[in-house]
């Protein structure tokens, strides 16, 4: 088995990041394949949606002491299914949403 790359936490934020948004990229693409228009503001919305979903799910395989490279892999597939990743986590362990109370004056 080939020996586990030691990356900086700074080389394995770049990594989920950079993964997960082309994650996003290619589920941007696959709904261009549909006949939706191609827009840049788009692409670029998913793309930097993915890379922050990347971030947080690879915080949350290095936490659970996953080996790096499961950890990069699950990190690309969690910025392919965007936010819907986050809310799957956060069924997973029960949270609830914040609601924020509009005050009265």
């Amino acid at each position: 088995m080939p020996k586990e790359p030691e990356l900086s936490f700074l080389q394995q934020m770049m990594a989920f990041a950079s993964l997960a948004g082309l994650g996003g990229v290619v589920n941007y693409l696959t709904t261009i394949k549909t006949g939706k228009k191609f827009k840049w503001s788009s692409f670029w919305i998913e793309f930097f949606c993915s890379a922050f979903v990347g971030v947080i799910f690879g915080l949350f395989f290095v936490a659970t002491d996953m080996p790096i490279i499961m950890s990069l892999a699950g990190a690309g597939v969690a910025g392919h299914l965007g936010t819907r990743s986050l809310m799957m986590l956060k069924d997973k362990y029960g949270l609830k949403d914040y609601e924020i109370e509009d005050e009265q004056d």
